[in-house]
């Protein structure tokens, strides 16, 4: 017999997700800022695509439009403007984990 899940398990799955979204965002810009060192913006292009898609996917849209930004930035090979854009989506991070992750689960 085929389980039936409940949209409150998939409510809560889902929230457990974009809580581990939110924890690891800090580590993934921490790659994203070392690409820019070595001038690697296609790869930074590609991390901001998957990162724009991830946090569209959990409903962050001021962060996946930031993202795109990002992206955009990245393919421009426009080094002031990708900082500026990682120092809004570290904002936007700060934001979101302040309001969206239990203190005692923040790192």
């Amino acid at each position: 017999m085929e389980r039936i899940v409940s949209l409150d398990d998939l409510n809560r799955e889902l929230k457990e997700l974009s809580l581990k979204f939110l924890q690891n965002l800090n580590h993934r810009l921490v790659e994203i800022e070392g690409e820019i060192e070595s001038e690697h913006w296609e790869q930074i292009a590609q991390h901001a695509h998957r990162l724009s898609g991830a946090a569209g996917s959990y409903g962050f849209s001021n962060l996946a439009m930031e993202s795109r930004n990002l992206e955009s930035q990245a393919l421009s090979k426009n080094r002031e403007a990708i900082q500026k854009s990682i120092r809004t989506i570290q904002n936007l991070s700060q934001q979101l984990t302040e309001t969206e992750i239990p203190e005692g689960l923040r790192q």
